[in-house]
Parts: C-alpha cells; sequence; structure tokens
C-alpha cells in the first residue's frame, strides 16, 4: 500500500510539474488529475490514495468555498434567489436529459452521465463519484475535466473581453488583489473553529446516505446493473 501511494504522489507530482512548465491554467488541481488517470488507466500503474486524506482534502475544499459566503454575498443571493431557482430547475431539467439521452445511445448507465453532465465543481463531482460504487469514475472524469478545461480557456476570454466589460473584471481582480490581509492570531483562532466544524458536518453526511438511495433508485428504474 505504501508503495501504492508514493507512486500516486510522484505521479501527481509530475503533472504539477509539466503542467506549470506549459503554463497550463491551474496545473496544482488538473496536472495531478491527468497524470494520475494516465497512470492508472492506460499504464496501469498500480495507484492508490487513503481515503481519510482525500477526505481532509475535501474538507479543506469545502472550508475554502465557504469563506467566499459573506454576509454581503448571502444578501445577494436572498436577493436574487428566484432568478437563482429558477435557473437551477431549467440546468438541472436540460442536464437530465443530456443524461438520459445519452445514456441511450452510449450505453453507460443513467446514474453515471447525469454525474458526468451535472456542472459542478471538479474536485466535488469526482468525489461524489467515488462515493457510488455504481458509477464509472473513468467517464465521470474524462467529461468534468473537458468541461473544466473548456471553462479555463474560454471563460476568461469572454470576461476580459471589451464586449463583455473586460475593464471592470479587471477592476474587480485588481481590487481582489489589495485586499486586507487576516493577522495570523485571528487567522488561526477561525481555522481550528471553522474547520472542527466542517469536520462536525462531514461526520453528519457520512451518516445520510439518501443520495446513494437516490442513485441506487434511478439505477434501477433505467434498467442499469
Amino acid at each position: 500500500m505504501l508503495k501504492s501511494v508514493i507512486l500516486t504522489c510522484l505521479a501527481a507530482l509530475a503533472g504539477v510539474f509539466v503542467f506549470t512548465l506549459i503554463h497550463m491554467p491551474i496545473p496544482w488541481l488538473l496536472g495531478p488529475m491527468i497524470a494520475v488517470l494516465i497512470g492508472n488507466k492506460l499504464l496501469k500503474l498500480p495507484l492508490a490514495w487513503p481515503g481519510y486524506i482525500r477526505d481532509v482534502g475535501i474538507l479543506l475544499v469545502g472550508y475554502s468555498m465557504g469563506l467566499s459566503l459573506t454576509k454581503s454575498a448571502l444578501a445577494e443571493v436572498v436577493r436574487e434567489l428566484p432568478s437563482m431557482l429558477l435557473m437551477t430547475v431549467l440546468l438541472m431539467t436540460l442536464c437530465t436529459v443530456i443524461a438520459i439521452v445519452s445514456s441511450k445511445l452510449s450505453g453507460i448507465d443513467f446514474p453515471t452521465m447525469m454525474t458526468a453532465s451535472v456542472p459542478g465543481g471538479l474536485t466535488q463531482m469526482i468525489t461524489l463519484a467515488e462515493e457510488f460504487t455504481h458509477i464509472d469514475l473513468t467517464v465521470v472524469t474524462f467529461f468534468q475535466v473537458i468541461r473544466v478545461m473548456m471553462i479555463v480557456f474560454c471563460v476568461p476570454l469572454l470576461l476580459f473581453s471589451p464586449l463583455l466589460g473586460g475593464e471592470h473584471a479587471a477592476a474587480a481582480a485588481a481590487q481582489a488583489a489589495h485586499a486586507p490581509q487576516l493577522a495570523w492570531g485571528a487567522f488561526l483562532l477561525k481555522f481550528v473553529l471553522f474547520m472542527a466544524i466542517c469536520a462536525a458536518s462531514a461526520w453528519a453526511g457520512k451518516k445520510n446516505q439518501a443520495a446513494d438511495r437516490l442513485y441506487a433508485r434511478a439505477d434501477d428504474r433505467n434498467g442499469c446493473g
């Protein structure tokens, strides 16, 4: 097991090095993902990773995502809630239709195609796929990586385009770069507190297997084994 973990670390670091060398976006995320995927599926290397290390990483991801939910952000969410709910329902309906059609045409089971089609966060969707044994992780990873790569290359071009308010996007980026930094003492105190809350939430989520049962029922309805 230890040899496989070390080999996985080396493959991930190699991916980071290559993606950094060729100036690919978010090399610390996409580099290890692509490198480990190639090593596992193409080169058939005995790669492995302890589940508890992955869970700690996901805790940090959840913590960083939660930091964006400030008081002003929540107030904006409440104000825009009707349109957000409408867009979410329309998006999920479209994803469901795409997953059903893709499943029928490709022969891949519906839960796998649904997980691959939903535009969630890359790490979150892959982690979600890992939680369910009947979902093909390779298919989900392939679709989600392609989606993120398209977003990474296309969205910056749109945001900084003069046609879509590139000056405002540049001003927002400059303002974020000069934002005040939190003192180390206050940061460590809040970090420990919020990480404890994240860990408690993760433990509670582990006790709830509703999503797994929901996917299992969807799999049965579509006749997939």
